[in-house]
């Protein structure tokens, strides 16, 4: 009775907590709602920027201009102009490379085909036709066909150069116009400066692998110089976080990771790069505990063997450790005298949170820290900054499945949602807790959502997103809570209706017998009475002769079982010994003495 008691008491402040995390949760989900739409009528909401048309690129104006020789029989490329001349009832049109979606060749016996994809303007869009367009008519596909077999080869290789390099030119426009420039590095004397042995970096679009060196901190920055003489700087202004990692259960990595506040150069000093140019946003400077290892042999060691490998590199990991944290005490005394002298670059470091740690798919690990959300193990590297967050979802929170998706919206609408898959059900109190703590707003949803058709209907343009919030009632009534007007009291506590989505979701945690209200044990014993009493009676109705040979199976047990006693019995007072029922004739031999 008191452990059923103790069971209910748990069960009631569980209920307790929750209703108060759904509480504190409907506050922020006004406040939320209200903060979006003062940022929306004060220009600083961030929307989905159009797209911008694309710009039309011609070759020529004139026939004049047409290289000499053409003709009007035959598909001829000018690599000079990045242009095709194909023949169109009986002349040279100009196509420009910008305006050909696709080129394909094919060879059918004797007989070369090309076949050439033309962008033309799409209809039924959102974006209106250009008035240049209007009324006009439009070749979307070219075919043409040759005798010889190998005319047309060197025209679709040519087409998708000329593509291929187009594709690259505009993505390396686009890396330049966001690339943060860093400056130049002011140096410590290499004798005093803080130093990092034996790690390695890694940079996001490197193809050459990571490269041993050691990280050197200077005055504005740090200096990674690799063993080949190349070297990486990263100035303290351009970092966001810096994230310290230590190895954990079964890890062999250490980790210091800067998260930047945006893309800078990925070009180490020294070495060239083909192609793109790489960018990156994370850097990180690690320590590979089991790479520093001897080599196993191929035969089988002991296990005696084996324990002191374990040994040697636990004590290898604990000494790497040791290392990072005295690099970093003496860089964050450093940057305390920055502050002191009035500069504005200065970060933190901080260190993510074991206990708060969970899983998601392919065994991906998340880990909680002060000011993000981060998981730094596996590839690629992932970091949540916790104040770009607008709020978190959980999706397929259905209690049949194992696990459910965490999607992290953010407050740049045009930045896609992160989302986290297949994180396993136990987590599930613990992350609400967590950002019930933190107060990050979150909802609840029984389905997957599809972000990408409701960033598609929502903001497309700003009326639509003003409409969704004023009218509609914003992120808060699309997931079924209730959005309080302005006339209502803040002091009114809110009605039950606010919570039925969370009130069902906290019912489905607790079993359908436990009741929320406090029981005596009085109660509790005549309810386990009323029970045993119950099910008794059920049991004589589903089938009498059964019971009745059950009876008499325990009679014929119980005499069997008293005869055997009453032998033991007299055979041990033949003996002059105690008989051990249990040690209760000892315990009333000892009492009479």
């Amino acid at each position: 009775m008191v452990r059923r008691a103790t069971r209910l008491t748990k069960i009631h402040e569980q209920d307790e907590k929750r209703k108060e995390r759904m509480e504190q949760q409907f506050e922020l989900g006004q406040k939320m709602h209200q903060s979006l739409i003062e940022r929306l009528q004060s220009g600083d909401q961030q929307l989905q920027e159009g797209k911008k048309r694309k710009e039309i690129e011609t070759s020529y104006t004139s026939i004049e201009e047409f290289p000499e020789g053409t003709n009007s029989d035959r598909v001829r490329v000018c690599s000079k102009d990045k242009t095709v001349l194909f023949p169109l009832f009986g002349r040279p049109v100009p196509v420009h490379c910008s305006n050909i979606t696709s080129v394909s060749c094919s060879v059918a016996g004797a007989i070369s085909t090309l076949r050439v994809n033309l962008d033309i303007p799409k209809q039924n869009t959102t974006d209106p036709i250009r008035p240049e367009f209007v009324g006009l008519s439009f070749i979307k596909e070219l075919t043409f066909q040759s005798a010889d077999p190998k005319a047309f080869v060197l025209i679709e290789k040519k087409i998708r150069e000329w593509k291929r390099q187009r594709t690259q030119r505009e993505s390396d426009r686009k890396k330049r116009a966001v690339i943060i420039s860093q400056g130049s590095l002011v140096k410590f004397p290499t004798a005093t400066a803080p130093k990092l042995r034996q790690v390695k970096i890694y940079l996001p679009g490197r193809t050459k692998g990571n490269e041993n060196g050691q990280l050197i901190a200077h005055a504005n920055g740090f200096r990674f110089v690799s063993t080949k003489g190349n070297t990486f700087d990263l100035l303290y202004k351009t970092i966001r976080y810096a994230i310290f990692q230590p190895a954990w259960k079964s890890e062999t990595k250490v980790i210091l990771h800067f998260h930047l506040y945006g893309p800078i150069s990925a070009v180490m000093k020294g070495t060239t790069s083909r192609g793109s140019i790489p960018t990156a946003q994370d850097v990180q400077i690690y320590a590979q505990v089991d790479s520093l290892s001897s080599v196993a042999s191929s035969s089988r060691r002991s296990y005696k063997e084996e324990m002191q490998e374990e040994v040697r590199m636990r004590r290898e990991i604990k000494k790497r450790v040791r290392d990072f944290v005295q690099f970093i005490t003496r860089v964050r005394e450093h940057l305390k005298k920055r502050e002191e002298d009035g500069k504005d670059d200065r970060f933190k470091f901080q260190a993510p949170k074991e206990k708060f740690g969970f899983k998601g798919s392919s065994g991906r690990l998340f880990y909680p820290a002060a000011h993000c959300l981060v998981s730094l193990t596996k590839l690629p590297h992932v970091v949540v900054p916790w104040d770009d967050v607008e709020f978190v979802v959980f999706e397929r929170l259905v209690m049949r499945l194992s696990s459910f998706d965490l999607t992290f919206v953010f407050k740049d609408l045009s930045q896609e949602p992160y989302q986290i898959r297949a994180v396993p059900f136990e987590y599930l109190e613990q992350l609400q807790d967590f950002f019930n703590n933190f107060e990050i707003k979150y909802f609840t949803s029984t389905t997957s959502i599809g972000w990408a058709m409701i960033a598609k209907k929502l903001l497309k343009d700003e009326k639509s997103y003003r409409d969704f919030l004023l009218e509609e009632g914003g992120w808060p009534a699309l997931f079924g809570e209730r959005v309080l007007d302005e006339d209502e009291v803040e002091e009114e506590e809110p009605e039950e209706e606010v919570f039925k989505e969370y009130s069902d979701e906290g019912s489905e945690f607790v079993d359908e017998e436990d009741s929320d209200e406090f029981v005596d044990e009085d109660e509790l014993e005549k309810e386990m009475e009323e029970r045993k009493a119950e099910k008794k009676r059920r049991e004589q109705a589903d089938d009498e002769s059964s019971e009745e040979e059950t009876e008499e199976e325990d009679w014929e047990e119980q005499q069997r079982r008293a005869k055997l006693e009453d032998a033991k019995k007299m055979r041990a007072q033949e003996r002059g010994q105690p008989f051990s029922d249990g040690g209760q004739l000892r315990r009333k031999k000892h009492r009479f003495l």
